[in-house]
């Protein structure tokens, strides 16, 4: 089987003579930022010196000064990463005054948004923890700014408001920052990272070759595209004297972004089946020959969890017909999903990013779980079946994190605590249902109309309150207003972008529809909560105030 040795493409790179990540001051950084010309005015904006003095000290604070090299006796290790930053020409009369980072732990499929603040004086900062090298991305002002990171590090960025405004009249495509500046051990990195510019995938031509190209034709097709975009980074590289971890998460982006193009094209084929029955080419089946694929890329490669595209690659792994997690239930349940995907695969040993997508289907698995003794078995068979340490640490944090569950949790006394303290203040003593939604998500809305019968019928229940959250970028006014009215949403709040983004830091969450499950004491049961089977779930949690809930629905109008 010929599989990409990550480590090889490495090696060849660390032969280079020359330092490539050496890294600037920070004033000299800074002065190529004073002296970059702004796109509105064509005038230089020098950065305040008290900007580069705070930076200066923030940066000098970090626990970590130079990057590691990627290999997995050094990859995972829980640290925290500190974010500085300065945005140049800010005010507050831009109408906005934080902004949200993106990281999701990949290995459990867990999110943690976390907010920046940012002053009157353009400056921010924040701090979160992260498992393993990461590239995380920041949203401002509905505008994305990629940046790589690692445990222990302090990773400073600055910005242009005129890149924002330029920006904001570009809207068909992803603009790309002129004037963005990164600091820190990871600074070259990043610069290098942003460097290259991937062919954009036709994402409209791909949803029409779906009900139009066989299988086939479309593995072939897109395996020769992905062989292209490999040279076409080849030549880029060849006079590039690029750090080692930039070449290889380059590579590692056209590898997912190929891979998870492939899967997409297999996903929810019962679907366009039963949509077109006229059409033959989706009858056909995808046999186990078209996901030879992975074998182009190396799944033994935990580098391959540093990208953003890596989220896709899991999920799409973890649904797929490879882990046949549906397929064998009971006794040996891991030996039979782990002997199918050896068949199906075509490896001839379990890959580490394989046991990712176990660890991911056992965080499902564990709030199920109905008993202590059952709980300890999930745990237990997973410790056999998978040897890996930090695996098997993560296994215990969510086990001891399920069992913490069970119990409830208070919500802490910050920013966003305060919000949803506030919110929730006027339903004491009942149980709350919680659901974050906005006017363009359309599972959120599909979700309130299909619950509303339920929740007529459930409006003067005693112990029940429906509430409904939602920010007022994401819905207007006038549709809030008419919605509530059409739809019964009675305890209904639409608050200011800041206080939504503090609450999806709160409850960890980076989409929406989002359930949350409170207590009558405001004490939080499930922040992931299944509101599709409402009534089941209310009685497993609290079987003595809702044992006859299917008979008040019986007889309520």
């Amino acid at each position: 089987m010929k599989i990409l040795k990550w480590y090889i493409l490495s090696l060849c790179i660390l032969s280079l003579h020359a330092d490539p990540c050496k890294a600037q001051t920070i004033k000299e950084t800074a002065e190529q930022f004073s002296t970059t010309e702004t796109h509105r005015t064509g005038k230089i904006k020098a950065l305040p010196t008290a900007i580069t003095s705070w930076l200066e000290q923030e940066l000098a604070k970090s626990k970590k000064q130079a990057s590691i090299a990627l290999q997995e006796t050094n990859f995972f290790g829980s640290d925290t990463v500190k974010i500085v930053g300065y945005l140049r020409g800010y005010a507050r009369s831009a109408g906005f005054s934080s902004g949200i980072i993106y990281y999701s732990n990949d290995l459990t499929n867990e999110d943690f948004p976390t907010t920046i603040r940012i002053q009157e004086d353009g400056r921010f900062e924040t701090t979160l923890v992260i498992g393993y090298p990461k590239v995380l991305q920041l949203l401002i002002n509905d505008q994305w700014i990629d940046m790589y990171a690692e445990p222990g590090q302090t990773v400073g960025l600055l910005l242009d408001w005129d890149d924002f405004l330029a920006a904001s009249q570009q809207s068909d495509e992803r603009y790309n920052f002129q004037h963005t500046k990164y600091l820190g051990a990871t600074a070259a990195i990043n610069e290098q990272l942003t460097s290259y510019k991937q062919a954009v995938i036709d994402y409209r031509k791909f949803l029409e070759e779906r009900l139009t190209t066989t299988a086939e034709d479309f593995l072939q097709r897109t395996s020769t595209t992905w062989a292209d975009e490999r040279r076409r980074l080849d030549n880029f590289l060849v006079d590039k004297n690029f750090h080692p971890i930039t070449t290889k998460l380059l590579y590692n982006k056209v590898d997912l972004t190929y891979c998870n193009l492939l899967f997409d094209f297999t996903f929810n084929r019962d679907y366009l089946a039963t949509t077109n029955p006229d059409n033959e080419i989706v009858k056909r089946p995808i046999t186990s020959a078209y996901y030879e694929f992975l074998q182009k890329i190396d799944l033994r490669d935990p580098t391959l969890m540093v990208s953003s595209e890596f989220s896709t690659l899991i999920n799409r792994l973890e649904f797929s017909p490879l882990y046949a997690r549906m397929e064998f239930q009971g006794e040996d349940t891991y030996k039979k999903i782990d002997s199918a995907f050896l068949i199906r695969s075509g490896y001839d040993e379990l890959p580490f990013l394989y046991n990712v997508a176990k660890l991911r289907d056992l965080k499902s698995a564990y709030p199920y779980a109905r008993t202590d003794s059952a709980l300890h078995r999930l745990r237990d068979k997973f410790d056999q079946a998978v040897e890996h340490p930090y695996l098997q640490a993560e296994n215990q944090r969510l086990h001891q994190q399920t069992i913490q569950k069970r119990i409830g949790y208070e919500v802490p006394d910050s920013y966003g605590g305060q919000v949803f303290k506030n919110i929730i203040a006027a339903h004491k003593g009942k149980v709350l249902v919680i659901d974050f939604w906005a006017q363009w998500c359309g599972p959120c809305r599909a979700g309130i109309e299909n619950s509303l019968s339920v929740r007529q019928k459930l409006k003067d229940h005693p112990d029940l309150d429906f509430v409904f959250i939602t920010d007022e970028q994401g819905t207007e006014k006038a549709f809030f207003d008419d919605y509530n009215a059409k739809n019964s949403m009675i305890n209904s709040y639409r608050i200011k972008d800041d206080e939504y983004l503090a609450l999806r830091e709160l409850f960890h969450f980076n989409g929406i529809p989002r359930y949350i499950l409170v207590d009558t004491d405001g004490k939080i049961r499930d922040e992931n909560f299944a509101s599709y089977n409402l009534s089941h779930q209310l009685v497993r949690y609290f079987p003595e105030k809702f044992k006859d809930l299917s008979a008040f629905l019986a007889t309520a109008q």
